[in-house]
């Protein structure tokens, strides 16, 4: 019976991607349907999850459901649309990725010695951070199932995963974060926007080494990075070019939802490379109904967060919350960056905070390269402290680290990035005229 119920869920979440891929090509069919399937699934796995995943799954889902209600009280409409498919996408790009699993150790490969000491801390960040850039999520996927020990990781290794992901936040044009700054300062200069993001992302791995610099001898020495050969990077690389290619010849089609299309598409052709045609749709069919259903936890995660942060939004428009603020200049984005900080601390994602402010800022007609530089730092440095954030959730779920633990290490890390952040949106804004 146990086995049914995990096939029929681990294809309703296969249904649930394709669908939604579908979806991203403008499809006419309704949208709420992968979010549902994806719900179903979730519910025929609730069982296996563990008691903590459960805890923390049920109280984003009353916090949302609280929100929800308020405003519905005040009048306002339930959007059961938003409610379903808040986070689908991102349940996407997490189950597409899972498939690069079939192919992510190279032949020859399975049983490489990886680097270990800070030199791997170093090169590990890096290539996570460069591959992150363009494929997000995915890379820290693939890197952490590779040097996890038997599915956990240290303090560091989780450290290093979460940050070397979160500081691309601050100059890559492919991330979520990037689109949520444009559509409120479509006019800001992309290369101000990067260099001072790459700028900041520097300190962000110079922060994190010292960290690790700081532990004792044996720490550092029993650290475990990625292998860093052109062998080991071969998939991931190759995703990233597919992405871009597909970014360029088909501007209109999310990444988000790009990244998992390729992802399978390319598990596919190398299986079928590696082993034949038939092999290969016996394998991609079998990781279908046996593996997928061990991603519960992080399934159960996104879906009760994005319940949450549906319910986060609609109860801030309720509350019609005003800024005191009336221009934009330096002293003032400080202001408003700790604000947002803050609120990604109490498990408001950045995504919403950037929409309510960015509502703010729009009758202020603000300098639009200052505004994206305040939001796209906001969203790094945040997401490190949100309990309740994308990366901060798959870490949680899938390397059996405790979610208190990574805003734990993260916190003092967050407020030094803070003071980093602070001076570079003072130089800018002094650079600008502001």
């Amino acid at each position: 019976m146990l086995n049914i119920r995990n096939k029929v869920a681990g294809s309703l979440l296969f249904a649930s991607i394709v669908l939604t891929i579908i979806l991203g090509f403008d499809a006419y069919f309704p949208r709420w349907i992968p979010g549902v399937l994806a719900w179903l699934s979730a519910l025929l796995l609730i069982n296996e999850a563990s008691p903590e995943q459960k805890k923390i799954s049920l109280i984003l889902m009353l916090i949302g459901a609280l929100g929800w209600l308020v405003a519905w009280l005040d009048g306002l409409a339930v959007d059961w649309l938003k409610i379903a498919s808040m986070n689908q996408s991102l349940i996407t790009l997490l189950v597409g990725v899972h498939f690069l699993r079939l192919v992510a150790v190279p032949d020859g490969h399975q049983n490489e010695q990886l680097p270990r000491g800070k030199a791997a801390f170093l090169s590990t960040f890096l290539g996570t951070h460069i591959l992150s850039s363009v494929v997000n999520m995915s890379s820290v996927i693939f890197v952490g199932d590779r040097i996890a020990n038997n599915g956990r990781v240290s303090q560091h290794q989780a450290a290093l995963l979460v940050r070397a992901l979160a500081s691309a936040v601050f100059w890559s044009p492919f991330f979520a974060g990037f689109g949520a700054a444009m559509v409120f300062a479509e006019n800001s200069s992309l290369w101000v926007l990067m260099a001072c993001g790459m700028l900041t992302a520097l300190f962000s791995m110079a922060f994190s080494y010292a960290e690790l610099n700081k532990e004792t001898a044996k720490v550092v020495d029993d650290f475990t990075g990625f292998p860093m050969h052109f062998d080991a990077f071969r998939i991931p690389l190759l995703l990233a070019g597919c992405v871009l290619l597909g970014h360029y010849l088909f501007p209109e089609f999310k990444v988000i939802v790009l990244i998992p299309l390729l992802a399978c598409l390319i598990s596919l052709l190398v299986l079928s490379h590696r082993r034949g045609v038939r092999p290969a749709l016996e394998g991609f069919s079998a990781h279908v109904t046996t593996q997928l259903p061990g991603m519960r936890g992080e399934l159960m995660l996104y879906l009760c967060a994005g319940l949450l942060g549906s319910g986060l939004s609609v109860l801030i428009q309720t509350l019609d919350i005003s800024l005191p603020i009336s221009e934009l200049n330096g002293p003032n984005s400080v202001l408003v960056l700790s604000c947002m900080i803050l609120a990604s601390r109490m498990g408001i994602h950045p995504v919403i905070s950037i929409a309510v402010v960015g509502g703010w800022f729009v009758s202020l007609e603000p300098n639009h390269t200052l505004l994206a530089t305040m939001f796209l730092l906001s969203w790094g440095i945040g997401v490190c402290i949100n309990p309740f954030s994308g990366i901060n959730l798959l870490v949680f779920g899938r390397y059996q680290v405790k979610g208190r633990d990574i805003v734990r290490w993260n916190t003092p890390y967050a407020l030094k990035m803070f003071v980093v952040a602070a001076i570079i949106l003072l130089l800018q804004a002094h650079w600008l005229g502001l």
